[in-house]
């Protein structure tokens, strides 16, 4: 266990519990999701990368004491995306029997768009390998150094200001995805599935986590005293509602989503906290509640549990953030401890972790 990046907690308690847990790697990023979109340069090699590896476990996990016909998959965040999409490709949906989908689904507007053969077009320009032939930029980037694709890559971003604001991502490629995920639901068998989110899963990002890749989407520090019903309507316009996807409707969209979240139980005195709060409701309903409940609704006659975690321990928090909901990967902490996190567990964290630990260990085992 000390050979996956010292993750020495990975897979120990629930080791215990007679459960073999397995960490797989694969391509991320440019390496894992770039597309033209043919042949030569498909796309979803990542999701390739993860199928390997699961027809590897299939054929070997017997020979480690496990069950070849009991496999779980878990994942958080994209890893929760790429289930989704590894449970209904024809090259993956039959290498496992159940899923556990923590605040991420195929349906949010981020996670399979076109949008990547651009930002692939645009990385291999910068490399020097564009050409009319899609073959001949393959050859190309194989020359290259991976120092050279990290550096065309500090030019890009890693992520763009924008509510659907990954670059890289899967594609509907007619291959490892030969139809939308609509369809091709509907051409799978239903597996037990554990689907949930946190209660406010934006809301670290936009509020104070903002030294990672979706700084994009945070608000400054020093903007925070100061929001209010303009800035609510600015945060929109460049953000969500932008005219690339609305045009000269951009205006009138704003007016109505801001009416919508700023008159739904509004609060006789209205602050900075107020505002700040109705764009957290806004991008969780966006990022994560349409999408969760699309996939519900697509997966009727599925056993599916559903749950939305509000457990928070206030100690996470800023000094001067007075929204305190629980928030995208804090409830990570209580499945997989980080030996890289200095996170001192207090008693009813403790008590969250074996509330965690067991109820994924009874769905492993039982279902």
């Amino acid at each position: 266990m000390r050979r996956y990046k010292d993750f020495v907690d990975i897979g120990r308690k629930y080791l215990s519990k007679g459960i073999i847990v397995i960490a797989v790697q694969f391509r991320i990023g440019f390496l894992g999701f770039s597309s033209l979109g043919d042949s030569h340069i498909p796309g979803n090699f990542g999701y390739w990368d993860i199928t390997e590896a699961l027809n590897w476990i299939k054929t070997n996990i017997k020979a480690f004491g496990g069950d070849p016909e009991r496999i779980t998959l878990f994942g958080y965040s994209a890893g929760s995306t790429a289930i989704t999409t590894l449970g209904v490709s024809p090259y993956s949906k039959d290498l496992f029997q159940q899923s556990i989908q923590m605040s991420g689904s195929i349906f949010t507007s981020r996670a399979a768009n076109d949008r990547v053969i651009s930002i692939s077009n645009n990385l291999f320009s910068l490399l020097g390998c564009m050409s009319n032939e899609t073959k001949n930029i393959k050859d190309c980037l194989k020359t290259k150094d991976i120092e050279e694709f990290f550096d065309a890559m500090d030019i890009i971003g890693s992520t763009i200001p924008d509510v659907n604001y990954d670059i890289f991502g899967p594609i509907l490629d007619k291959d490892f995805l030969p139809n939308d995920f609509n369809e091709l639901i509907s051409l799978t068998k239903p597996k037990p599935t554990i689907l949930g989110i946190t209660e406010m899963d934006p809301l670290g990002y936009i509020l104070f986590l903002g030294n990672n890749s979706l700084r994009h989407l945070c608000i400054p520090k020093e903007e925070l005293p100061n929001f209010g019903i303009f800035q609510f309507k600015n945060y929109l316009k460049q953000k969500v509602i932008k005219n690339e996807y609305f045009g000269n409707f951009s205006e009138l969209v704003i007016e109505h989503i801001s009416n919508f979240y700023l008159n739904y139980e509004r609060p006789e005195i209205l602050n900075n906290w107020f505002y700040l709060e109705r764009i957290i409701y806004l991008m969780t309903d966006i990022q994560f509640i349409v999408p969760l409940a699309t996939e519900i609704k697509n997966k009727q006659g599925w056993p599916l549990f559903i749950y939305i975690n509000k457990f928070i321990n206030n100690k996470l928090f800023p000094t001067n953030i007075k929204i305190k909901k629980n928030f995208h990967d804090n409830d990570h902490r209580y499945v997989f401890r980080n030996p890289y996190s200095n996170y001192q567990y207090d008693e009813n964290d403790l008590k969250m972790e074996s509330l965690m630990t067991d109820f994924i260990s009874n769905f492993v085992i039982y279902g």
